[in-house]
C-alpha cells in the first residue's frame, strides 16, 4: 500500500436515497470515491461528524412554528450495578418545507469556472448540475450566470428567471477559456446578487470550480480580506467538482465566510444535491452563528465525544456548530463514564442550543434530558439497547476506527496492522447485524474498500463490549 491520498473537508452530500439534508458530509462522500485500490486515506481530512450525520437521523422532527427542535436519546434509560458507560445522543433537526412555493423567492449567482483545468468531464458535470438546478426554481428567482477564467463574463445578469430558456441555452453555451481567476469570480458573483437583494428571501452565490487558482489573487487569505466585496448578509456555497478538487483551498474560503460546500463526482451526487436537495439552495438558514452547549451532571464524566472539535471545560462541552439549514438532521454521539461514588439517579444533562434566527434576532433553545434510573437487578447491562442510538452509534464507531487506523499507518506504514484494525471493525459490525440498512451499509463498504479481506481473517467481537 503506497498511495496516500487526501478526504475533502468539504460541504458534500452522498449517494444513497437518505442522505443528509442542510449538513457537511464530504469526508463520506469523498472517501467513497477516493478509498481502496491500494491507497489509504489521510486522517487529517477524515471528518467522524460528516461521516455519521450522513443519512437522515430518526430524531425529534421539527415543524413550522417550531422550525428548530433540539432532542436527545439514551442508549438506554435505565442502568443497574453493572453499569460503566452510558451513550447519550442528542440531535438537530430544522423544519423542511414540504413544497418549495412555501419558500420566500431567492436571489442567487451561478458563478461557473471555465478555465483550462476544468476541460473535459468536470466542466460537463458543472452543466449538467447546474441545468438539473436551475429546473427546479421558480419563475419568481432572482438568477445571474457568471464565467471566470483569467477574466469575466456574464450571459445572464442578474434577474427573474422567467421560462428558464434563456438561461438553459446560455448554460449550454459555456465554453472552456483561460486560466482560473477565481476570486475575480466569486466577487462579480456577490456584485451580482448585491445588485437584487432580496431583503425577505435568500440571497446567496454558488460557485462551481475545482479551486485550482493560479491567476490574479491565489492566497484564500488576501482573498478573504477583501471584505467589502463578500457581504456576511449573502451565503456562499462552494461545489467542488472533479477528483482533483483542491479541497485545502475551497474549506479555508467556506470556513472564513461560514458558506457550505458540496462534492459532485457523478450524475448520483448531482441529482442528491440539486433535485431532491434544492431546498438548502432556496431557504435562508434557519439559525448562523450556532453554539451548542452540554452540561454533564458530577455522577458522570465525558469520557469520548464522537467527532466535532469541542471546547471541554470540567463537565461542560461547546461547540460551534455549522449554519441550521433546512430539512437538516444532526447528531451528536457522547460515551459518558459513571462515577459509582453517586448512587440513586443520575441527575439530568442540561443541553441548549444559541443561534441567530432569519429575522437576525438571538434565540436561545434550553432542554434538560430525562434522568437515567437505577434499577435493582444484576443483570448484564446493555449500553444499546436503543435500536436507533446503537445504530448511529455504531457509524460513529467505524468513523472513529477508521482514523484511528489511518492515524496509525501515517507514522508507522505498518499495512497488516491497518489492515488487522479496519477488519476487527467490520468484524463487531457483523457479530451485531445480519443485515445492514442503508445508513450502516454505506459506511461499511467505506470501510470494506480500505482493507483487503483475504490478507487477514476478521475477529468477531461483541459491538457491545468492544465500542
Amino acid at each position: 500500500m503506497k498511495t496516500t491520498i487526501l478526504i475533502m473537508t468539504s460541504i458534500c452530500f452522498a449517494l444513497n436515497m437518505s442522505a443528509q439534508r442542510g449538513y457537511g458530509i464530504s469526508s463520506a462522500a469523498y472517501a467513497y470515491h477516493h478509498g481502496g485500490n491500494g491507497r489509504v486515506l489521510t486522517p487529517d481530512y477524515i471528518v467522524e461528524e460528516e461521516i455519521f450525520n450522513y443519512h437522515t437521523h430518526n430524531i425529534e422532527a421539527a415543524n413550522y412554528n417550531d422550525p428548530v427542535k433540539i432532542s436527545h436519546m439514551w442508549g438506554n434509560e435505565n442502568i443497574n450495578a453493572n453499569a460503566d458507560e452510558i451513550i447519550l445522543q442528542l440531535g438537530i433537526a430544522t423544519h423542511r418545507a414540504k413544497k418549495l412555493e412555501h419558500i420566500p423567492p431567492a436571489n442567487l449567482s451561478l458563478v461557473v469556472d471555465v478555465s483550462g483545468s476544468m476541460r473535459g468531464d468536470r466542466i460537463e458535470k458543472s452543466k449538467e448540475a447546474m441545468k438539473e438546478f436551475v429546473k427546479q426554481l421558480r419563475s419568481t428567482d432572482k438568477v445571474s450566470l457568471v464565467l471566470f477564467g483569467n477574466q469575466v463574463a456574464i450571459p445572464f445578469k442578474s434577474q427573474k428567471i422567467g421560462d428558464k430558456k434563456e438561461i438553459l441555452k446560455a448554460i449550454d453555451n459555456i465554453t472552456i477559456n483561460g486560466s482560473t481567476n477565481v476570486h475575480l469570480g466569486m466577487q462579480e458573483g456577490y456584485k451580482q446578487v448585491a445588485s437584487t437583494y432580496l431583503s425577505n428571501g435568500n440571497n446567496r452565490v454558488i460557485v462551481f470550480s475545482d479551486a485550482m487558482a493560479n491567476t490574479g489573487i491565489i492566497d484564500p487569505n488576501e482573498i478573504l480580506n477583501k471584505n467589502q466585496v463578500y457581504i456576511k448578509d449573502i451565503d456562499l456555497t462552494f461545489i467542488g467538482v472533479g477528483m482533483a478538487f483542491n479541497q485545502e483551498f475551497a474549506r479555508q474560503i467556506k470556513t472564513r465566510l461560514r458558506g457550505h460546500m458540496h462534492f459532485v463526482q457523478d450524475s448520483r451526487e448531482i441529482t442528491k444535491i440539486f433535485k431532491e436537495e434544492v431546498e438548502q439552495f432556496l431557504a435562508a438558514p434557519y439559525g448562523k452563528d450556532v453554539k451548542l452547549t452540554i452540561e454533564i451532571p458530577q455522577q458522570l464524566t465525558l469520557s469520548k465525544l464522537y467527532g466535532y472539535n469541542a471546547t471541554i471545560s470540567g463537565n461542560k462541552i461547546e461547540l460551534e456548530v455549522d449554519d441550521l439549514q433546512g430539512g437538516l438532521t444532526q447528531i451528536f454521539v457522547l460515551k459518558l463514564k459513571r462515577n459509582t461514588q453517586y448512587t440513586g439517579e443520575i441527575k439530568p444533562v442540561e443541553y441548549g442550543l444559541s443561534f441567530s434566527n432569519q429575522s437576525g434576532q438571538k434565540e436561545v433553545i434550553s432542554e434538560k434530558s430525562t434522568p437515567i434510573k437505577v434499577v435493582e437487578n444484576g443483570e448484564a447491562y446493555n449500553k444499546l439497547k436503543n435500536s436507533e442510538v446503537k445504530k448511529n452509534y455504531c457509524i460513529a464507531y467505524m468513523a472513529s476506527q477508521l482514523k484511528e487506523a489511518c492515524i496509525a499507518y501515517k507514522s508507522d506504514s505498518d499495512e497488516d496492522k491497518f489492515y488487522h484494525t479496519v477488519n476487527q471493525v467490520l468484524a463487531s459490525v457483523e457479530s451485531e447485524y445480519k443485515t445492514l440498512d442503508d445508513d450502516l451499509k454505506y459506511v461499511y463498504d467505506l470501510l470494506s474498500n480500505q482493507t483487503d479481506s483475504n490478507k487477514i481473517a476478521k475477529n468477531h467481537v461483541a459491538l457491545n463490549d468492544n465500542l
